[in-house]
């Protein structure tokens, strides 16, 4: 495969630090905003309550094969990079390709 194609699509690694936002707990204007005295379970069995982060109720993020670059940059590391095959991304290059098909082929 050439440039930034792989198996799934054409992409490109990204570094992203956001995930540091996966423990956040709300503090007023950011965060996971749970309302007062409410609490519930997620599908998965997580328990919902105002303490609750982004990654408390979607703990089977922990089961991704890649999770350890996450944990990794929650504890400290550097900011994990992954190659993301976005939809909107595949559509605009497929868009791209029949414009210049129609132009050129």
């Amino acid at each position: 495969m050439t440039g930034h194609e792989d198996a799934k699509g054409i992409a490109i690694p990204e570094t992203r630090t956001d995930y540091s936002r996966f423990d956040d707990t709300y503090n007023g204007d950011q965060g996971l905003y749970v309302p007062p005295g409410w609490t519930g379970t997620m599908p998965n069995g997580d328990p919902i309550n105002s303490n609750s982060t982004f990654l408390s109720i979607r703990s089977f993020y922990k089961n991704d094969p890649d999770w350890s670059k996450v944990q990794s940059y929650l504890n400290g590391g550097p900011a994990p990079t992954f190659t993301y095959h976005r939809f909107w991304s595949q559509s605009e290059i497929a868009t791209a390709f029949a414009v210049h098909v129609d132009l050129f082929g």
